[in-house]
């Protein structure tokens, strides 16, 4: 599709179409997929064509990598991981370059004044901050029967001094105990939705951010973010398996690329598939079955005639997925079992 012709309405002073081309939408060649099932598992690719060498909306993706450096804070008991590659100084140079293209003249000069100022309060060039964040972020989810999901988040840093000093400067307002040990500063935070007080509402969780000599992390399970923490501290204790390290799990990962610019992995096996079809079926013997169709009772009969350990075992095990960047575009590749 050739997006440059897609007519976008002006937003007031804002030259909407300026601003889009700025982010180089004539470099887009196509959108494909596909999908299969084989005796294998699941199978799906997809593709957004395009020259990525032109810069614009591509920028905002970072470099293929081969080493996956957050997979050592998964441990083999996660359910899932998942981590991409991007570009912080690339997608603010495209966000202020669609700005600028948009803006008239007057506000254009504003974002010039507003980015000395900040760089004055900071204490260094807005440049030099966003250099800070090394490009890799990881999401892991720990506990796949958590009522809550609390996932641990990990953002890759280059200077972990000048990034507690940064936190110490903007959040002390936030911050309620601060600790430093072994290379690694913990964080404790205000929760940003606290409950009001005589509130029913549940207590919101504690945030805790730590800032370890390779990664910022946050969390609100502070035992778990302190044990990540210190695997990446100085002096923590040898890095032990992932769950990347299953038999099964480096197979799908071997059929992909070797170097990716995302990489997901989850392992169903870590869930009770038994329990949470138990507990499903349970729920629609208490509900009213005068809101449910003959189909759907004669479904839920029959599925109460199963072993729920039987259909939990049929369930999806496992699943690994990458993307990568290359000259002709986006590609994604990806298999469940």
């Amino acid at each position: 599709p050739d997006l440059t012709k897609t007519t976008i309405p002006a937003a007031g002073q804002f030259d909407t179409m300026a601003a889009m081309r700025s982010l180089h939408l004539d470099t887009l060649r196509a959108f494909c997929g596909s999908f299969a099932i084989t005796q294998q598992g699941e199978h799906s690719r997809w593709a957004v064509l395009g020259d990525t060498t032109a810069g614009g909306i591509f920028d905002f993706f970072g470099a293929n990598r081969s080493n996956f450096d957050t997979l050592a804070l998964a441990p083999t008991s996660a359910f899932s991981y998942v981590s991409f590659s991007f570009d912080l100084p690339g997608i603010y140079k495209s966000v202020r370059s669609l700005a600028m293209a948009g803006l008239p003249q007057q506000q254009a000069s504003a974002v010039q004044m507003a980015e000395v100022m900040i760089s004055s309060q900071i204490g260094m060039p807005v440049a030099d901050v966003l250099a800070l964040v090394g490009g890799k972020i990881a999401t892991i989810q720990l506990d796949p029967n958590a009522t809550t999901p609390s996932p641990l988040i990990a953002v890759s840093i280059s200077n972990p001094e000048k990034v507690a000093l940064l936190f110490h400067k903007f959040g002390g307002n936030s911050i309620v105990e601060d600790s430093y040990e072994n290379g690694v500063t913990l964080f404790k935070t205000k929760s940003l939705n606290a409950a009001l007080p005589g509130s029913k509402d549940p207590i919101p969780p504690t945030p805790y951010y730590a800032v370890t000599p390779h990664f910022l992390l946050y969390g609100t399970d502070k035992q778990a973010v302190r044990k990540a923490a210190q695997s990446d501290s100085a002096s923590g204790s040898a890095r032990g398996s992932s769950l990347a390290d299953s038999s099964e799990t480096s197979a799908l990962r071997a059929a992909l690329p070797h170097d990716l610019l995302g990489l997901s992995i989850s392992d169903y096996t870590h869930h009770d598939w038994a329990a949470e079809i138990t507990k499903s079926l349970g729920e629609t013997e208490k509900s009213d079955t005068s809101k449910l169709s003959p189909e759907d009772i004669q479904f839920f009969d029959t599925m109460k005639k199963f072993s729920a350990t039987i259909l939990g075992k049929m369930m999806l095990r496992r699943s690994v997925s990458g993307w990568w960047k290359d000259a002709d575009g986006i590609h994604y590749e990806g298999f469940s079992q």
